[in-house]
């Protein structure tokens, strides 16, 4: 499995299933019958390291014990795989440089991707497994808060008669929003920005779904359509609403969404919209 452009993390997304696993055994094959030491020999082993008898180069080494790692025998065959991907996903970012939105999301998509790397049980299982996946995503996140500026922010503002009470009603909504069944998921502080015209940096995630499975926008819109109804946001915003929208709102997965103008056309406020009673409650408990 060799990483492309379109999937730089292809490699350790087969590796870290089954193939570590596979050069765990082989490092004790070579502990063993290579390197010429006994099961008797071997004083401690976990998933890492081996500590073995030293008992060949006694006067070389002065230990009574050595270890032999995984990250000593694999790490160096890793290597070019690791910085193939880092190049790919470098290549990536500067590509979308130029323009904040498609960077910010090109980055949501690689920490979710790391976020699933993560599920795996090598990731647990594994320090050299953590130590690779955690390259990545710090190398991600520093990548990714270099960002060029822009005078317009098209994110939200929730109205209020003043600022602490703007910031503690977001907050509000933010409770409300994400408890019993969510409808978003987000950190607070990326929600805070983005209902008081503050920059988002990851967007929020959308994780209403239609009866075809997909993330759906028409709930979405007609949330935001109550809240305009309801005089919770400013009524001018309506006309560039999706680009509020583009801006603010990712699906399910963190990918931007596309074809907004037909599902904001197509959105009819009846009974029909996902989750409409628990969107209306609420509303009404802003």
């Amino acid at each position: 499995m060799k990483s492309t452009l379109d999937n730089p993390l292809a490699f350790f997304d087969w590796y870290l299933d089954a193939e570590i696993y596979n050069n765990r055994r082989e490092l004790y094959i070579d502990v063993t019958e290579n390197l010429h030491y006994g099961v008797e020999d071997i004083i401690s082993q976990d998933n890492d390291d081996i500590v073995v008898k030293n008992v060949y180069h006694q006067d070389e080494i002065p230990s009574d014990t050595l270890v032999v790692r995984m990250s000593l025998f694999y790490g160096k065959k890793l290597k070019p795989e690791i910085q193939l991907s880092k190049q790919l996903i470098e290549q990536n970012l500067s590509n979308r440089y130029a323009d904040k939105k498609e960077l910010q999301g090109y980055a949501q998509f690689l920490k979710i991707k790391i976020e699933l790397l993560k599920e795996k049980k090598s990731y647990k299982d594994f320090k050299m497994a953590a130590e690779i996946v955690d390259d990545f995503e710090n190398m991600i996140s520093k990548y990714a808060k270099v960002t060029p500026s822009y005078s317009f922010i098209p994110s939200f503002n929730l109205l209020a008669s003043k600022g602490e009470e703007q910031e503690s009603k977001v907050k509000r909504l933010y409770e409300l929003m994400t408890k019993g069944t969510p409808l978003i998921h987000c950190e607070e502080d990326e929600f805070i920005s983005a209902f008081t015209g503050k920059e988002v940096t990851t967007g929020l995630n959308w994780l209403v779904l239609g009866k075809n499975k997909f993330t759906s926008k028409t709930s979405l819109f007609y949330f935001l359509g109550e809240l305009l109804s309801k005089n919770h946001l400013d009524g001018g915003i309506a006309n560039d609403l999706n680009k509020y929208v583009r801006y603010v709102f990712r699906d399910i997965n963190g990918k931007e969404f596309k074809n907004l103008k037909q599902s904001k056309s197509n959105t009819v406020y009846s009974n029909k919209t996902a989750q409409k009673e628990q969107i209306d409650k609420i509303i009404s408990l802003l």
